[in-house]
């Protein structure tokens, strides 16, 4: 949701990426996903009229305050890193509340047909989504009313559930190419997400849905870029796949993340920090040109965010939504804290990078933000969902993502 987060939270963000026993965390995971937001109400402490921020397409980040004033807003630019335009408008609500609500809508998400809920950071509102308002929304507005949260506060949409969505051979590897897997009875096809180093290992992120058992460390094998080939095409073993939670932050009922992603160990050559680089809205890619990752990040509400995925190939939107809980169709799967983009992906772009432009195209620097998992509509609009990185790094630990020199 920030453009650039408050200093507190970058600081927290920064010790989280450069240890590298990021696994010794796994006791803070529960809480994790709601740190995001709770650290914004933390550092917005000295503004409690502070009613949520987010940028918009003017460029400016713009303030929700209950009680616009000078002094709130100097204050709330002050506490944004590189904010050099705020736009001030008048809240109804101040984040804290919102977010206190929030907290108590945990319990909704694993009923049937809730969808989400997340703080909107662009409207001073809360969100429910749900399958079918009609079916789902009376019952929704009563537990509003038992939650002791005004029914004015929470806007209510149509949001299907997440649905995860699963072309040359080409060495070393790059982000945003086929890769195939050996899934129950069958082969499935995915996309190589970030080459990376873990812990003096070369390998590659993908999504933990493309492997054999989902949450677990299967072994499975990964071929690029097609199985037929036999070890030929062979690239790599799953080696990280953390397990589901329950209990804490974690719905009833549900097993939770905070990333669809695991790792796996390379054995083939890959190109740590190297994304494949097709036009714009385009699959054909020449093989060689690349995007250079030098800076891994979370990112806000309003950026613009690209990805690379082998079905559609790339395609740009603009993030609606940070730290949403996302449910997995047909399953008790929860995802707690995801981002959520309108660029365009399809079945076979699941594990494809996700990132962001961050100087002249002649070089083509980016900053990767995240890992693509899924897509759903929402307000009759096709959105993808993606796990950001700043959740990624606590479940697979410490991942050297950045080209050499770069980062």
């Amino acid at each position: 949701m920030r453009r650039r987060l408050p200093r507190a939270t970058v600081a927290m963000i920064a010790l989280v990426g450069t240890t590298t026993t990021s696994l010794a965390v796994t006791s803070e995971v529960e809480a994790a996903a709601t740190t995001a937001d709770t650290q914004l109400v933390a550092a917005m402490k000295d503004v409690p009229e502070f009613g949520g921020a987010y940028v918009g397409t003017d460029g400016a980040l713009h303030v929700w305050l209950t009680k616009p004033t000078a002094t709130g807003a100097g204050r709330a630019r002050a506490a944004f890193a590189g904010a050099t335009t705020v736009v001030v408008h008048r809240a109804d609500y101040t984040f804290a509340q919102l977010k206190g609500w929030h907290d108590r809508l945990a319990g909704l998400l694993g009923k049937s047909g809730v969808t989400l809920t997340d703080v909107d950071d662009r409207n001073n509102r809360l969100t429910v989504g749900v399958e079918d308002p009609a079916a789902t929304g009376k019952r929704v507005k009563a537990s509003l009313a038992l939650l002791g949260i005004p029914p004015a506060a929470v806007d209510i949409v149509t949001a299907t559930p997440v649905t995860p969505t699963l072309r040359d051979r080409n060495r070393p590897l790059r982000g945003g190419v086929l890769i195939q897997y050996a899934a129950t009875n069958a082969t499935g096809q995915c996309t190589l997400g970030l080459p990376a180093i873990r812990g003096g290992v070369f390998g590659f992120v993908t999504n933990s849905h493309c492997s054999s058992v989902r949450s677990s460390v299967d072994n499975g094998l990964y071929w690029q870029s097609t199985r037929a080939a036999g070890n030929s095409d062979l690239v790599g073993a799953e080696m990280v796949d953390p397990p589901f939670k329950t209990g804490g932050t974690c719905p009833a009922g549900e097993r939770c993340r905070l990333s669809d992603t695991n790792f796996v160990r390379a054995d083939a050559e890959v190109a740590v920090g190297r994304i494949a680089r097709p036009a714009l809205d385009s699959t054909t890619w020449n093989g060689t040109d690349t995007f250079r990752v030098t800076n891994a990040f979370d990112t806000t509400v309003g950026n613009t965010v690209q990805k690379v995925g082998q079905a559609t190939g790339r395609t740009q939107g603009t993030v609606v939504r940070t730290c949403a809980s996302r449910t997995v169709r047909d399953t008790n799967i929860t995802l707690l804290c995801q981002d959520l983009a309108d660029y365009t992906s399809a079945d076979g772009d699941s594990g494809a990078p996700v990132f962001e432009i961050t100087n002249s195209p002649s070089t083509n620097d980016v900053k990767v933000v995240g890992i693509h998992w899924g897509s759903s509509v929402i307000d009759n609009r096709l959105i993808s969902t993606f796990s950001g990185w700043r959740f990624i790094l606590p479940e697979l630990g410490f991942l050297n993502v950045c080209a050499v020199g770069s980062c």
